[in-house]
């Protein structure tokens, strides 16, 4: 009948669309993503040679809240120290800081822009490493592991 031949079509249109839009990425499955000493359950990807990750998993170990913002068309994230615009079309990022804190970054070009895979969004790994205080230790990618950690930089003590 008329309506079973517009399900397949649509069924076959939607297959189409899903297989191009995930053709782009290459899922990198050998890679366990661990935070802070903790393995999460995440995935990375590769997007055109940048490493992504799973930002909600990520942020929500590392104790970054998410919002967004609609009207933006953006994610904001935050930990009450740091923040992050994340414009949905831009492979720009700019942390800053907040609540009077001293800090922000130019706007640094990571290589790719946030991606949807399924319902996961995606960004790139390096966007950790400039939240994370710009240190080569906050993420390292070792073997089988994306290791992304917070950095405490140790002051010396003038009276000992």
């Amino acid at each position: 009948t008329e309506n079973k031949m517009k399900r397949i079509i649509a069924v076959i249109l939607l297959g189409l669309m899903l297989l191009s839009s995930a053709s782009a990425f290459a899922i990198v499955g050998q890679y366990e993503i661990v935070v802070n000493g903790k393995a999460t359950r995440a995935m990375a990807v590769m997007d055109d040679g940048t490493l992504m990750v799973p930002m909600k998993a990520v942020c929500k170990a590392l104790g970054y809240k998410i919002t967004y913002k609609s009207s933006d068309k953006a994610y904001h994230i935050e930990n009450g120290t740091n923040a992050c615009d994340i414009a949905m079309d831009s492979s720009v990022y700019t942390v800053y800081a907040v609540n009077g804190m001293a800090g922000t970054t130019s706007p640094t070009d990571l290589g790719a822009e946030p991606q949807y895979i399924g319902k996961t969004l995606y960004v790139p790994v390096e966007l950790f490493r400039v939240l994370l205080g710009n240190y080569d230790e906050a993420v390292t990618v070792s073997g089988s592991y994306i290791l992304i950690r917070e950095v405490s930089i140790g002051c010396a003590n003038p009276n000992a």
